[in-house]
């Protein structure tokens, strides 16, 4: 993968992000139409590229991946302001647990954000496991974990620097899901350095990871 494929992602979030699309069927004339298609081909570039940067990593970690599919929001009329990627077990593939690798935008901020999250797949009421995924925030991680917190899918995410805070909020019932996650910096680095970066939060991460999914490999929840 070249260098140019990493920042490749990074330009498309800067400029397309929320960015209004319509199909060629839907364009006024011809040059909306080469606009849009422009538009689209670029964001599926864009896409192509962060899933090869999340089989890589998947790889790396002995994992299998399951990558972005859609560039678009749900009303299929603007560009998405993330991408999401899952790292799974591949005996636990039907597990909602994953460890995720996101390129986001935040609202109002026109910054590009690395995260991997030790993640649940929260479209489906999983209750029980939610219970247990959000109990892993109980656990000690390494000083400069952050706790993202929402409440439904990738909407009104909620930062949190300390444990107790994104507990309180849970148990308040203001958030549903704790993510503890990684923010990788990108600025003045090597593509190198920002996959072994990458890397990195995914080994921290994989402890926890075995233990929420049952693998159990010596990290143990307090019930």
């Amino acid at each position: 993968m070249q260098h140019a494929a990493f920042y490749k992602i990074i330009e498309h979030f800067k400029n397309n992000n929320n960015r209004r699309y319509c199909s060629s069927k839907k364009c006024q004339t011809n040059i909306e139409r080469e606009k849009m298609k422009y538009l689209w081909d670029n964001s599926m570039a864009a896409m192509r590229a962060f899933n090869g940067i999340l089989d890589n990593c998947a790889r790396e970690n002995e994992l299998v991946s399951i990558g972005n599919q859609r560039v678009l929001d749900g009303s299929c009329t603007k560009m998405r302001d993330y991408f999401w990627g899952q790292m799974k077990d591949v005996q636990y593939l039907n597990n909602p647990e994953s460890i995720s690798l996101f390129f986001e935008v935040l609202p109002g901020l026109n910054y590009v954000y690395i995260r991997v999250s030790l993640d649940i797949d929260d479209r489906n009421d999983y209750v029980r496991q939610l219970d247990r995924h959000n109990e892993l925030s109980k656990q000690t991680f390494l000083d400069d974990i952050s706790y993202v917190c929402s409440n439904k899918g990738h909407k009104d995410l909620i930062i949190f620097d300390k444990a107790e805070s994104a507990r309180a909020s849970y148990e308040s019932g203001f958030v549903k899901k704790i993510m503890p996650s990684f923010y990788i910096d990108y600025e003045d680095k090597t593509e190198t350095e920002i996959i072994n970066n990458i890397n990195k939060a995914v080994k921290s991460l994989l402890p926890f990871y075995n233990t929420v999914i049952n693998k159990n490999l010596g990290v143990i929840i307090d019930d």
